[in-house]
């Protein structure tokens, strides 16, 4: 505010620019008369304050006594001509003080009724020309000036100064030549496109809202999905389009996020939005955009996508971000064909979804987020790359997860004071186990009712209640783990509590049904003919019928291949139940594969991840490596890994003190088990002690992998996974697959039957235990 300062003033009127030339210069004209008594005796140039506009002030003889020159543009701010206005001299202070770090401008034609043939314009050549024409002149925010491009005049409009040294925004300063960065954006309804940006929206891009907090808004345990999420979806849309452009990568327009009931995957699209710095999402529940009237299902949907088809036609790739999120999108796009109602609205209201999202007339300013708990139902088209192609699975929280969600729910309840003291969060986040975000929240309540309920006393005498002494404690959490019991995700620890006992001989017929159980696991065994056996228990409720097919599972031993399912999950007529039936099938059927491979083995001595801030910006750091020392008997060796080896550590649950190998080749990463060094310790968690290695650290050893032909079937759906199932069957099949067919699983087939032929391989029976 102190770099300009009152001097001389002067009531001067409203005339013409002298010539055409000097009228694109963005300066004023003075007679040199009136330029002397104003102080520019000895300066060719001044700064004169006018209405709140600085322009630089020249001399010039064709300029009457009393007068001041100004173009067409200039008269927009000023008045018309004959209006006198008092126009004051400014002195600039040091060019420190006043010079700008970045000055945006809106660009358009001046006569925009003008016909052209190209309407593209040089961003760069245009960045260039401005600050050498604007160089050491002032500007003010809302000043419009006018400048020649390729024999057009451009009309050149301030929208934003940044101060220099500082990111603060200035409502006034000067342009100091290659020292301001000039950056350029599309004004509304101009036919201008920019070419060769940076531009004002790319070069500034940031589209994350710097206050965003997860914890503020509700979002626990998952961390790994919004990092999975901000790396497909957004991280092309914090760089310039510039260089997406030169990549020739479009945006993601699509995700899907899909998992159990309950486990947060409305909440994240409906926080997403908050996190950004876009349109407000317009949030859809699927079945609102059905409609009974023919045709008007499509226009719903197209309804969706007008305001990005809008500004997209007059932006370009200057619009902000549209986000719409379906909520239950199963319901709106069930596979094409699989609609028995006659109507064929559903196929239709696919279709128009699938062209507005990937069709001729496609958006880049668009992103569709769409949640479901039945992947299944969903048409295979829209799941490919271009449409929903960022596929999340929001599962049910870990240790950890269920520990930030127990913080959340309990944050205010503590910060008030009405959390007893003795409330251990990590306890109850352990006790939780298979408890969905949505349970946890009902466990918090469930906890809060019983305090409530005790300090009321019932709900008798309300006036009388003094709640000074309400305290939410362990009883009620403990008491509340009575009310709310997990739907989802049966733990093996309950499976194999129902024959914790063993079997008892109740009656001769219980005997004989062991024994037959047991000739028949012989059989499977050992016979090279027999490849399926299916049994069916029957009885009513509560009989053992449970208990007699996990005893009989667990006579195959540990490694034997255990699918559990239940049959009701499969209700839908809409489903295909054969698909159902075949994964899990495969799942129950083990394949135990040898080879050599090139590995580190040895007992783990460090491991130290070392972060790096992360790419995408304000959301934390990432980890840019990882430091692991392994110990063999022969010594140790420190190693320097890729971070992707760190994610496979922390999913195996490895710290120090545990035996694993690192397979050179794939990065796979396996655990063998506690090293007996520390078989004296008190140790919980290590199920089982093995010996140091012996030899060096790197070596090549035989590496035996058992694995389902499922697992098989994912590691070549998808081409980033797979790394830690067999990498022999990852060669010899074809990589880019993207869904699970039969004709992959016909491949997969003919290599495991190759690989059993040449003594690779060999089939492990499992059991598919199918319950009601």
């Amino acid at each position: 505010a102190n770099a300009w300062c009152a001097a001389v003033a002067m009531e001067l009127s409203i005339a013409k620019c002298p010539d055409m030339t000097l009228a694109l210069t963005n300066c004023v004209y003075l007679s040199p008369e009136n330029h002397d008594t104003l102080g520019g005796g000895t300066v060719a140039e001044i700064f004169l304050e006018v209405k709140g506009f600085v322009f630089t002030a020249k001399a010039n003889r064709s300029v009457e006594n009393g007068t001041i020159g100004v173009n067409s543009i200039q008269r927009r701010h000023l008045g018309s001509n004959g209006e006198t206005v008092t126009s004051a001299v400014f002195s600039a202070g040091s060019m420190d003080s006043v010079g700008l770090a970045a000055a945006t401008f809106s660009i358009d034609y001046a006569q925009k009724g003008r016909a052209r043939g190209d309407e593209k314009v040089d961003a760069e050549e245009l960045t260039k020309t401005i600050a050498s024409r604007f160089q050491l002149q002032f500007f003010t925010v809302g000043q419009q000036m006018a400048l020649d491009y390729r024999g057009d005049n451009i009309l050149l409009v301030v929208t934003a100064l940044e101060a220099a040294g500082s990111s603060i925004q200035a409502t006034r300063g000067m342009l100091v030549g290659s020292s301001t960065e000039v950056l350029l954006q599309k004004a509304a309804g101009s036919a201008i496109t920019l070419t060769g940006l940076p531009s004002a929206s790319a070069a500034k891009t940031n589209i994350f809202r710097a206050e965003f907090n997860f914890e503020k808004m509700g979002i626990g345990g998952l961390d790994k999905e919004f990092s999975d999420i901000f790396r497909r979806a957004f991280a092309s849309r914090v760089v310039p389009a510039s260089v997406i452009a030169k990549l020739g990568t479009p945006h993601v327009k699509g995700m899907l996020l899909y998992g159990p009931p309950g486990t947060g995957k409305t909440l994240i699209a409906r926080q997403i939005g908050k996190m950004l710095n876009g349109k407000e999402p317009k949030i859809v529940n699927g079945p609102e955009v059905l409609s009974k009237y023919v045709g008007q299902s499509e226009e719903n949907i197209r309804a969706l996508f007008a305001d990005a088809e809008a500004e997209y036609k007059e932006r370009g790739d200057d619009s902000e971000l549209h986000i719409v999120i379906f909520d239950e999108i199963d319901s709106i796009c069930k596979a094409r064909g699989s609609s028995r109602d006659g109507t064929g609205v559903h196929d239709t209201v696919v279709n128009q979804l699938l062209s507005k999202i990937d069709g001729v007339d496609s958006l880049n300013n668009i992103l569709i987020i769409g949640m479901t708990n039945r992947k299944d139902m969903i048409d295979e088209a829209l799941l490919r790359p271009g449409r929903l192609e960022v596929q999340v699975q929001i599962s049910l929280p870990d240790e950890a997860g269920r520990l930030q969600i127990l913080s959340i729910h309990t944050g205010k309840m503590a910060e008030a004071g009405f959390l007893d003291e003795g409330v251990d969060l990590p306890e109850l986040a352990a006790g939780t186990k298979n408890f969905s975000g949505a349970e946890i929240e009902g466990l918090v309540k469930a906890a809060s009712s019983y305090a409530l309920a005790r300090t009321t006393g019932g709900g008798d005498n309300l006036k009388k209640i003094d709640l000074t002494g309400l305290k939410v404690g362990r009883n009620d959490f403990l008491r509340g783990l009575t009310d709310v019991i997990p739907a989802f995700g049966v733990s093996s620890e309950d499976l194999q509590a129902c024959v914790r006992g063993g079997i008892l001989p109740a009656s001769d017929a219980c005997t004989r049904l062991v024994a037959t159980a047991t000739n028949l696991i012989s059989q499977l065994h050992s016979s090279k003919v027999t490849s399926l056996l299916s049994v069916m228990l029957e009885g009513p409720p509560g009989t053992g019928k449970t208990a007699l097919a996990l005893a009989l599972a667990h006579e195959l031993g540990p490694k034997v291949p255990f699918c559990p399912m239940v049959g009701s999950e499969v209700f839908s007529s809409e489903v295909k139940k054969t698909e159902v039936l075949m994964e899990n099938f495969r799942r129950a059927i083990g394949l135990r594969i040898k080879e050599t491979k090139e590995v580190y083995e040895g007992e783990v001595t460090e491991l130290t991840p070392e972060e790096a801030e992360n790419a995408l910006g304000g959301y934390g750091k990432t980890v840019a490596h990882v430091i692991i020392g392994l110990k063999t008997t022969k010594g140790t060796k420190q190693l320097k890994l890729d971070p992707s080896i760190y994610d496979a550590i922390q999913k195996e649950k490895i710290g120090c003190g545990d035996v694993i190998y690192i397979e050179a080749n794939s990065g796979a990463v396996k655990r063998v088990g506690r090293s007996d060094a520390f078989a004296t310790e008190f140790d919980l968690e290590a199920e089982e002690y093995v010996p140091l290695p012996k030899g060096d650290v790197h070596k090549r050893k035989e590496v035996v992998q058992d694995v389902t032909l499922h697992d098989l079937d994912l590691a070549n759906a998808k081409p980033q996974g797979g790394q830690d199932l067999a990498s022999m069957m990852g060669q010899m099949m074809k990589p880019k697959k993207t869904e699970i067919t039969e004709k992959l699983r016909g491949e997969i087939n003919k290599v495991v039957n190759k690989y059993i032929d040449q003594g690779i391989a060999e089939l492990v029976p499992g059991v598919l235990f199918i319950d009601e």
